[in-house]
C-alpha cells in the first residue's frame, strides 16, 4: 500500500518536543527510500542530522500557543511557500500531534497540487490529561486532511462516529520499536514484574501499587518520568523517576519477568510494542485499542481493577506452564512482525 504521493517531495514535520519520537523515527526509517525532507523544532535536529531537514522553531508549548496564535499562521505559510517554489508539490506527513499541525494542514488544503497526511495515536485526550484545546486543533487537522492514518480500528471508529463516516481512516499498526533487548528469563519462584513509560494516570500506576500489596512477588520496578509522583512505603517497589536511555530500558527489559501495563484507557500502546520487541511475557488490561496490538494468547489479558490485576498476575505465579506457552506464543507473533 502506497501511502504517498511519490509524484511530491514527501516532508515529513514533527515539531513535538518528545511526543511519539521513538515511533517517529521508526516511521522515518521506513520511508527513506522516498528521500524525504524532515521539518523539525531545535530540539531535534541532531535527532535527524542523517536526513535532510529543515528549521522550524517552536517555544513551550500552550504558553507559546497562545502568545504566537495571531502570527504564526503566517509564519508557516511563508515557511511552506519556500518550500513549494524549492520543491513543487509537496506531500505532508505529521507522525505526531502539535499544536501547529493545523497550520500547515490548512496551507496544503487551499491548494490541491499539495496533500496533507496525519496519524492519529490518540483522538480523545487521556483520563488526567484531558485538553479541549488538543482535541479542537486535532479535528480542525483531521477534516482537512488528504489521509488520516490510524494504529487501531479503534481510533478509527471514534474518529466516524464523532466527525462523520465519510471520513476515510487508513490502518497502519504501530511498529515494532527497536531494542537490544531479548527477555530470557524463565519462571521463578518470586516475579520481578516491571511497569514502564511516562507515568500518568490513565496509565494506572496507582492500581498496580495496590494490587501488587497482596502478592508474593520480588519486586515491582516503575520506570518513567513521572507527571505525578508516586507514593508508596512497600519497600518491594523500585522507583525510577526520570527518562530512560535505550540502554536502561533494555537493561529493564531483559531482568524482569513481567511487564505490566495496568491503563485504564487507551488508544494504543508504543510500550506493548516494546514488550513484542523484547519477547517479554505482559500482564495487559483489555482496554482501548490494545487488543489489536497483540493476540489474546500471546499475552494475559486483565479487566482495569485492582482484583482482575491481582488474579491475573497471581496466575502468572502459580503457573510456570503457562508462563512458558504465553512466552513462545509472543515470541512466534514477535518474529513474524519483523
Amino acid at each position: 500500500m502506497e501511502l504517498f504521493d511519490q509524484q511530491k517531495k514527501l516532508i515529513i514535520v514533527y515539531l513535538s518536543k518528545t511526543g511519539c519520537l521513538d515511533y517517529t523515527k521508526e516511521m522515518i526509517k521506513g520511508f527513506k527510500k522516498l528521500d524525504p525532507l524532515i521539518v523539525c523544532s531545535q530540539h531535534h535536529l541532531a535527532t535527524f542530522s542523517s536526513y535532510e531537514q529543515r528549521l522550524f522553531k517552536t517555544g513551550n508549548g500552550h504558553i507559546t500557543y497562545a502568545l504566537r496564535s495571531v502570527r504564526i499562521k503566517t509564519q508557516i505559510f511563508k515557511f511552506l511557500a519556500k518550500l513549494e517554489k524549492e520543491y513543487g508539490a509537496l506531500d505532508l506527513y505529521f507522525p505526531a500531534f502539535h499544536l501547529w499541525n493545523h497550520h500547515f494542514v490548512d496551507w496544503a488544503a487551499r491548494n490541491t497540487i499539495h496533500s496533507s497526511s496525519l496519524t492519529i495515536h490518540d483522538f480523545y485526550t487521556h483520563t488526567g490529561e484531558q485538553s479541549r484545546l488538543i482535541e479542537k486543533l486535532q479535528r480542525k487537522a483531521i477534516l482537512q486532511a488528504t489521509k488520516v492514518l490510524c494504529l487501531t480500528e479503534y481510533v478509527s471508529q471514534q474518529i466516524r462516529s464523532e466527525l462523520g463516516s465519510e471520513i476515510s481512516c487508513t490502518l497502519v499498526p504501530h511498529p515494532l520499536l527497536p531494542t537490544a533487548a531479548r527477555n530470557t528469563l524463565a519462571h521463578a519462584a518470586r516475579l520481578k514484574l516491571l511497569a514502564l513509560g511516562r507515568m500518568v494516570d490513565y496509565k494506572g500506576i496507582d492500581l498496580l501499587c495496590a494490587a501488587v500489596s497482596g502478592l508474593n512477588i520480588e519486586s515491582l520496578t516503575i520506570a518513567g518520568q513521572q507527571k505525578r509522583k508516586i507514593s508508596t512505603i512497600d519497600p518491594r517497589i523500585n522507583i525510577i523517576d526520570k527518562v530512560l536511555t535505550d540502554e536502561e530500558i533494555a537493561e529493564l527489559l531483559e531482568s524482569h519477568h513481567l511487564l505490566v501495563l495496568p491503563y485504564k484507557d487507551a488508544s494504543q500502546s508504543g510500550v506493548l510494542m516494546l514488550g513484542i520487541a523484547a519477547h517479554m511475557v505482559m500482564v495487559i488490561t483489555k482496554v482501548g485499542g490494545l487488543p489489536e496490538q497483540l493476540p489474546e494468547h500471546a499475552g494475559l489479558w486483565v479487566q482495569p481493577d485492582i482484583t482482575s490485576l491481582q488474579q491475573g498476575i497471581q496466575k502468572l505465579i502459580d503457573n510456570p506452564e503457562l508462563y512458558t506457552t504465553i512466552k513462545a506464543e509472543l515470541s512466534l507473533y514477535a518474529n513474524q512482525l519483523v
